[in-house]
C-alpha cells in the first residue's frame, strides 16, 4: 500500500484534525534515529477498514513476509477482540506489544523488539553495568586513598609506640591532632601510658622499699609459690643455704636446697595455714639451731598463691638454755642433799623428847621447817622439769581408777584446803572410769593444778569432775578464784612465768607448776587448756587418750 492510500483511509477512518495529527506522528518517527522505531507503527480498525497495518517505516513492511503478516494479524484480532489494554506476545522471534490508543479509538499502537534488537539492549546494559561497577571501584580507590590510608598510617604509629611502651619505654607519646575517633584513642592511649608510667613508679617504688626491708631483717627469709617455686630470698637465707636467688629464680627449692625439712612444712602447710619446728643445720665446721616458720599467703579471695618461710637462728638461745638448765640441775641436785639433811635433823630436834623445847624455840624450828620444805618443792620442781625437758622421763604405764585417785589427791590436800577455809568437791559420779596412765604422773598433775587453785583461790569451792567419751578421757579442775585475763591465758603455761596482780609479790613459787603440768600431759599425748574470766575464777582442762597409743608406748620404752 502506497503512502498515499495510506493517507487516504486515515482521512477516511478519522476527522481531518485526527488523520493530520497521525500522518505527522508518523513522519516524525520516520526521521527518528531509535531501532525500536523501525519495528513499530499502528493498526486501523474503522467500520470501514479492517486491520490496516500503517507502520513508521515502510522498511518493516517490506521486511516482513506473509506468514509474519499472517501471525502479525492473528495477534492484533486477538488484541482487539480481548478487553485487554495492552498484550505483549513473541512473533517469529520478534517480541511484538499491542496498546490501545486512548485518544483515538480506531488507532492501536504495536511496538516490535527483534531478537538484534534484545541482544543490542542487553549489551547496553552489561556494558552499564560494567561502568557503574567501574566507577564504584574507582570511588573505593579513592577512600582508601584518602581516609584508609589515612587510618592505616594512625594505626601504624599505634603499634610503633605500643611496642616501645611495652618494653617499658614510658616517656613516649603519640602526637596526632585530628579530631576524628583516632584522634581520641590517641589522646586515651597518651592518658593511659602517663598513668603507667606512675603506677610503674610507684610500684618500683614500693619494691625498692620491700627489698630493702627484707634484706635489713636479721632473719632468713625465702618467699615462693604454692608450688614451692622460689620467688624471691633475702641475703640472710642466702647466706645460710649457701645459694643465690637469680641463679635459681622459678626452681624448685628442693632442687638446690638439700634439705627434707622443706618436704615436711609443705605437707603440714595441707592441713594448717602456719607450721613451726626446730631443726639443726650443719656445716663442715658448724652446727646451727633454727626456728623455721612456714606461712600460707592468700590473696583477697582466700585463694592460696605463696608460702613464706621464716628462719629465726637460735643456737645462742638454744646455748644459754642448756647452760641455764644445766646450771639448775647442778645447784638443785648440790642443793637436794643437804637441804634433806636439814630438814631430817629439824624434824629430829623437834620431836626430842629428852631434850623438850620452849615455845619461842618450837616456833622457831617449825618456821625453819616450813621454808626448808618449801625450797625443797622448788628444787623438786626444778628437777623435775630439767628431766622432762632433757627426755630423760619414762611412763610407767599401768591400769588406774580416776575416782579412787582423785579422792587419795584430796585427802592429802585437804589440811591445805581447810588452811584457807575453802571446800572441795570430787564431783566424779562414775567410780569405775579408769584409763592407761602413768599414776605418778598423773597424780603430780592433779596435786598442781589443785594446790595452784588454792593458792589463787581466797574464798569460794574448788571442784574437779572428770567425763569419759568414746576415746579419751576429760578432767576439769575449777576454782573461785582471781581469774585470768585474755592475754594471760595464753602464757600462763610457759615456764618460770607466774601472774600475781599483787602490788607486792603475794604469791609464792617460780612458775614451774603449771609448765610441768603441760609437760606431763603432753608427754600422755593429750592437750591442756585454760577457761577463765578475770575476777570470776578459773577452768583447767586436759584430756587423756583411755588406751595407750604407739606414740606413748614408744615414750614409755
Amino acid at each position: 500500500m502506497s503512502q498515499h492510500e495510506k493517507k487516504l483511509l486515515l482521512k477516511q477512518s478519522l476527522n481531518f484534525d485526527e488523520s493530520e495529527l497521525v500522518l505527522d506522528l508518523i513522519k516524525a518517527f520516520q526521521n527518528g534515529d531509535d531501532p525500536i522505531l523501525k519495528y513499530s507503527g499502528f493498526f486501523l480498525n474503522s467500520d470501514q477498514h479492517k486491520a490496516v497495518f500503517l507502520p513508521f517505516h515502510l522498511s518493516l513492511e517490506d521486511s516482513l513476509t506473509e506468514k509474519d503478516f499472517d501471525a502479525l494479524y492473528n495477534q492484533f484480532s486477538k488484541f482487539i477482540n480481548s478487553t485487554e489494554s495492552s498484550f505483549v506476545k513473541p512473533i517469529n522471534g520478534i517480541k511484538m506489544g499491542f496498546y490501545k490508543s486512548a485518544v483515538f479509538p480506531d488507532l492501536s499502537f504495536f511496538i516490535a523488539a527483534p531478537a538484534e534488537l534484545n541482544r543490542y539492549t542487553v549489551v547496553k546494559i552489561v556494558f552499564g553495568i560494567i561502568l557503574v561497577v567501574s566507577l564504584i571501584a574507582i570511588s573505593i580507590f579513592v577512600i582508601y586513598a584518602i581516609i584508609i590510608k589515612k587510618m592505616t598510617t594512625s594505626i601504624d604509629i599505634l603499634r610503633s609506640v605500643s611496642k616501645k611502651v611495652a618494653k617499658g619505654d614510658f616517656n613516649q607519646h603519640i602526637f596526632i591532632s585530628s579530631k576524628d575517633e583516632i584522634g581520641e584513642l590517641s589522646t586515651a592511649f597518651n592518658s593511659m601510658v602517663s598513668q603507667l608510667k606512675e603506677s610503674t613508679a610507684t610500684i618500683i617504688e614500693q619494691k625498692e622499699q620491700s627489698d630493702a626491708i627484707i634484706s635489713c631483717i636479721p632473719d632468713g627469709i625465702i618467699v615462693t609459690t604454692f608450688k614451692n617455686e622460689l620467688i624471691l630470698a633475702n641475703p640472710k637465707a642466702e647466706f645460710i643455704f649457701e645459694f643465690k636467688t637469680d641463679d635459681h629464680r622459678g626452681e624448685s627449692i628442693e632442687s638446690f636446697i638439700k634439705y627434707k625439712l622443706f618436704e615436711e612444712h609443705a605437707k603440714q602447710l595441707k592441713k594448717k595455714s602456719m607450721f613451726t619446728s626446730e631443726f639443726v643445720y650443719r656445716k663442715p665446721n658448724n652446727e646451727q639451731v633454727f626456728l623455721m616458720s612456714s606461712t600460707i599467703v592468700k590473696n583477697e579471695h582466700k585463694k592460696p598463691i605463696g608460702i613464706v618461710y621464716v628462719f629465726r637462728d637460735v643456737t645462742r638461745e638454744k646455748q644459754i638454755e642448756e647452760l641455764r638448765e644445766g646450771f639448775l640441775r647442778t645447784v638443785s641436785h648440790e642443793l637436794r642433799t643437804p637441804l634433806t639433811s636439814v630438814i631430817g635433823f629439824i624434824e629430829l630436834v623437834t620431836h626430842d623428847t629428852r631434850n623438850p623445847l620452849d615455845e619461842h624455840q618450837v616456833t622457831y624450828l617449825n618456821t625453819a621447817l616450813k621454808e626448808a620444805s618449801s625450797l625443797k618443792t622448788l628444787i623438786d620442781d626444778l628437777l623435775d622439769f630439767s628431766h622432762i625437758q632433757a627426755g630423760k622421763t619414762k611412763l610407767n604405764v599401768q591400769h588406774v581408777n580416776i575416782h579412787e585417785l582423785v579422792s587419795s589427791v584430796a585427802l592429802s590436800l585437804s589440811p591445805l584446803v581447810k588452811a584457807k577455809s575453802l571446800q572441795f568437791k570430787n564431783l566424779i559420779e562414775d567410780k569405775a572410769i579408769a584409763i592407761r596412765a602413768d599414776e605418778t604422773k598423773l597424780r603430780r598433775i592433779l596435786v598442781n593444778l589443785i594446790t595452784n587453785a588454792i593458792k589463787f583461790t581466797e574464798e569460794g569451792e574448788i571442784s574437779i569432775e572428770c567425763n569419759a567419751h568414746e576415746s579419751y578421757v576429760e578432767f576439769k579442775v575449777r576454782d573461785t578464784g582471781i581469774g585470768l585475763k585474755k592475754q594471760e591465758q595464753e602464757i600462763i603455761f610457759e615456764k618460770f612465768l607466774q601472774i600475781d596482780h599483787s602490788s607486792t609479790r603475794e604469791y609464792e613459787g617460780i612458775g614451774l607448776g603449771l609448765s610441768i603440768v603441760k609437760e606431763l600431759v603432753e608427754l600422755h599425748n593429750g592437750r591442756i587448756y585454760v577457761e577463765s574470766e578475770f575476777g570470776f575464777g578459773s577452768t583447767f582442762v586436759f584430756t587423756l587418750e583411755k588406751k595407750e597409743s604407739k606414740k606413748r608406748r614408744l615414750t614409755a620404752a
